[in-house]
């Protein structure tokens, strides 16, 4: 039997109903050799592919990532209603029953007026539905470092563990520097950085910045300089390999200059 479309779906339904064949046995056989543990990858690589179209504002990669990303998201669940774990309809169930649940301001008598009310509410219906586990045990141990460790301090914070200001992290940072400079072997080096970084995700938190998406744009605003660097070694005909450092400071801080000459103009006038 051959695959051939229902004739009056809707988009998602006809997604739902693509992938089912896909793993029918007149399906793809890559499709059907998945499962949850091998999509595992894919899903995370999806969610990184989204999010650089989003700090690219590339609206248009965004929608086609999305959609791939959707895609993982319908064909995980199919994968579990084969075992008889859950349908996709429990899943789309089940997030509705919680968006209603965590917002009684919206759906029932609560107030929340300002979007810190609304997030307090939130994680306060949150801790009511987790009770009886322990509440770091809710972060989800296979994120990034950094998202991990801000997530456990948001948690820690939401129960009173947590610093009463930006000064005081800004102190504790200074003392994590010092031992980290006093240290003498490796794995105590490991150690304290570890504890400087741990510190350092405290203090964008209490900035209100994520330190993840923080250091992306770090790393990816380092990694287009160093392009523009290589590339006006290459222009110049300058052998960027043998430049002495002071030579490729120079032009690290020529480029630099651009991008602020740049950001100064006019849209239409950027250079691309």
């Amino acid at each position: 039997m051959q695959y051939s479309e229902r004739e009056k779906t809707n988009n998602f339904e006809k997604l739902v109903e693509v992938l089912t064949f896909l793993r029918s046995p007149n399906g793809c056989a890559w499709d059907r050799a998945q499962d949850l543990q091998s999509v595992r990858r894919l899903l995370l690589d999806e969610v990184y592919e989204a999010i650089e179209a989003i700090e690219d504002n590339d609206l248009s990669l965004l929608a086609e990532e999305l959609g791939d990303l959707l895609v993982l998201v319908i064909f995980s669940a199919l994968l579990a209603s084969e075992k008889h774990a859950f349908s996709l309809d429990d899943v789309l169930d089940g997030v509705i029953q919680k968006i209603y649940r965590r917002h009684p301001h919206v759906f029932g008598s609560e107030k929340a007026t300002t979007p810190q009310e609304a997030k307090e509410v939130w994680n306060r219906m949150k801790r009511k539905e987790k009770k009886g586990s322990f509440l770091l045990d809710q972060v989800p141990k296979s994120s990034p470092a950094l998202s991990f460790s801000q997530l456990l301090q948001e948690r820690a914070a939401n129960v009173g563990f947590d610093w009463d200001s930006t000064d005081q992290v800004v102190m504790k940072l200074n003392e994590e520097l010092k031992e980290l400079a006093d240290s003498k072997s490796i794995v105590d080096r490991t150690e304290e950085l570890g504890d400087v970084l741990f510190t350092v995700v405290n203090l964008a938190r209490k900035y209100d910045i994520h330190a993840e998406n923080a250091l992306r744009q770090s790393a990816t605003k380092f990694v287009k300089r160093f392009e523009a660097m290589s590339e006006l070694a290459r222009l110049r005909k300058l052998n960027f390999e043998k430049l002495s450092m002071d030579g490729k400071d120079a032009l690290w801080e020529e480029v630099k200059v651009q991008e602020r000459d740049d950001a100064d103009k006019p849209e239409g006038d950027r250079s691309s």
